[in-house]
C-alpha cells in the first residue's frame, strides 16, 4: 500500500528544499516607487547571467525588436518595462526550485501562469480594489504553490487528488482534506515560512480557497481584495481549462459562462469587469500560452 507522508512529515521534507533564488527575494524586498527602482532592477538582472540572457533575447525578439540588435542590457530593459522584467524574475526563479517535467506537473505551471496573468488583469481593472498589479501577478503565481511541493516531496499524496478529481477550485481542498487529511494551501503556507517571503504571501497561500474572507469587515480591505483578485483568476483558469469549447463562444455567451461559473455567492454583491475580461480572454491566453512555451511547459 503507497504510504500517503502526514503534515509533519511533509513539514520536515520541507525544510530540505533549496530557498528560493536570492534574485528572487532581492526583488519581493525592492521598492518599486523609489526613484532608482529601475537602476535596481539593472544591477539586480546583472548578477543573474541566465536572466540577462534571455532579456536580450526577448528584447530582440520578433515581437519587439528595434530595427537594430540591442546588446545593452539597460537598453533592452527600457524597452522591454520593469513590470515585464519583475514577471520574468519571479516565474524563472520559482521554476528553478520546481523544474516542470512531468505532464501533471506542466498542467499545473499552465495553471500558475494563467492565474497570475488574469490577477494582474483584473487587478489592472478594478482600481477600487488597490491591488497592485504585480502583487497580483507574484500571488497567483504561487497560489498553489503547496501543489509544487507535493510534487516534490509527497507525490504519493497528489495521487489521490489528480485533476480528474475535481471540477473547481473549491472542490480541491475539500478533496484533498477527505483523501489525504491536508490540504495544498497548508503545504504552501508551510513552504511559504520555510523561504522567509512577505507575510502578505504567506497569509494568501494560506487563505486563497476561503471564499468568505472578502466579505468579512474585520479583515483589512487591501487582503480581502487581494484574496479576490486571486479567487477571481483562479476560477478563470480552471473554468477554460475544463471547458475547451469556450473559444467557439461569442463574448457575451462567454461573459455570461464566467459570471455563472466563475463568480462565487460569497463575494456578494460586486461589479466584477467579466465583460472586458472575456473580450480580452484570447489575447491573456495567448500571453500565458507564450509564457509557458518559454519555461518549457508544452
Amino acid at each position: 500500500m503507497t504510504h500517503v507522508p502526514a503534515l509533519l512529515e511533509i513539514e520536515e521534507e520541507v525544510r530540505q528544499l533549496p530557498f528560493l533564488p536570492i534574485v528572487l527575494t532581492e526583488l519581493m524586498a525592492m521598492d518599486k516607487s523609489a526613484d532608482d527602482y529601475f537602476e535596481k532592477m539593472v544591477a539586480l538582472a546583472r548578477k543573474d547571467p541566465s536572466l540577462t540572457t534571455l532579456i536580450l533575447k526577448i528584447a530582440n525578439s520578433a515581437a519587439s525588436a528595434a530595427s537594430n540588435p540591442i546588446n545593452s542590457l539597460t537598453l533592452a530593459m527600457s524597452r522591454i518595462g520593469t513590470e515585464s522584467i519583475a514577471q520574468y524574475i519571479t516565474t524563472l526563479g520559482v521554476t528553478r526550485v520546481f523544474v516542470p517535467s512531468q505532464d501533471e506537473h506542466k498542467l499545473l505551471w499552465k495553471h500558475s501562469i494563467e492565474t497570475a496573468i488574469y490577477a494582474e488583469h483584473i487587478a489592472l481593472n478594478m482600481k477600487e480594489l488597490g491591488v497592485n498589479p504585480e502583487m497580483a501577478y507574484i500571488c497567483g503565481l504561487l497560489h498553489d504553490i503547496g501543489r509544487f511541493v507535493m510534487f516534490d516531496v509527497a507525490p504519493e499524496a497528489l495521487k489521490g487528488t489528480p485533476s480528474t478529481s475535481w471540477a473547481s477550485p473549491q472542490e480541491l481542498p475539500q478533496v484533498e482534506q477527505r483523501r489525504i487529511g491536508y490540504d495544498h494551501s497548508q503545504v504552501g503556507m508551510i513552504a511559504c515560512k520555510h523561504w522567509q517571503l512577505p507575510k502578505v504571501i504567506c497569509n494568501m497561500v494560506r487563505a486563497h480557497h476561503k471564499y468568505s474572507i472578502y466579505a468579512n469587515e474585520e479583515l483589512p480591505k487591501s487582503f480581502r481584495s487581494l484574496i479576490l483578485v486571486i479567487q477571481l483568476a483562479d476560477f478563470i483558469s480552471i473554468y477554460l481549462t475544463k471547458n475547451p469549447e469556450w473559444l467557439d463562444l461569442s463574448d457575451d455567451a462567454l461573459e455570461k459562462n464566467l459570471t455563472q461559473s466563475c463568480v462565487h455567492k460569497a463575494w456578494g454583491d460586486i461589479d466584477l469587469p467579466m465583460k472586458r475580461l472575456s473580450e480580452e480572454l484570447c489575447f491573456l491566453q495567448e500571453k500565458a500560452r507564450a509564457w509557458t512555451e518559454a519555461i518549457g511547459c508544452t
